[in-house]
C-alpha cells in the first residue's frame, strides 16, 4: 500500500524534484500550484502528507490551517519547504 501527498509549489522546476523525490518515497503526489486549487484539494480528499512551499507566507499559512481544520488531513504529516538564505 502507498502513500498519498498533496504538494503545493508554485515553483515548477521545485515542483518536479519534489515529485520525484515523494515517489521515490512510495507517495502518489498530487501537485497544485495554485494555492485555492490546494485547499479545496484539502477539503475534498484525504492525504498521508501535505508538502508547502512557504516561500509565500501567507500561502503556507492559509494551507496548514485548512490541512488542520480539515476532519481528513488533520493528521496528515505536513511538512514545510523553506529557502534557507544566509546574511
Amino acid at each position: 500500500m502507498g502513500y498519498s501527498a498533496l504538494l503545493f509549489c508554485p515553483d515548477e522546476k521545485a515542483a518536479r524534484v519534489l515529485s520525484q523525490i515523494l515517489a521515490e518515497l512510495e507517495f502518489s503526489v498530487d501537485a497544485r500550484p495554485e494555492p485555492f486549487a490546494a485547499v479545496k484539494k484539502i477539503s475534498s480528499q484525504r492525504f498521508d502528507a501535505i508538502v508547502v512551499d512557504c516561500e509565500n507566507e501567507q500561502n503556507g499559512a492559509l494551507l496548514f490551517k485548512s490541512a488542520r481544520s480539515s476532519g481528513s488531513n488533520q493528521a496528515a504529516l505536513s511538512v514545510a519547504v523553506v529557502e534557507g538564505q544566509t546574511g
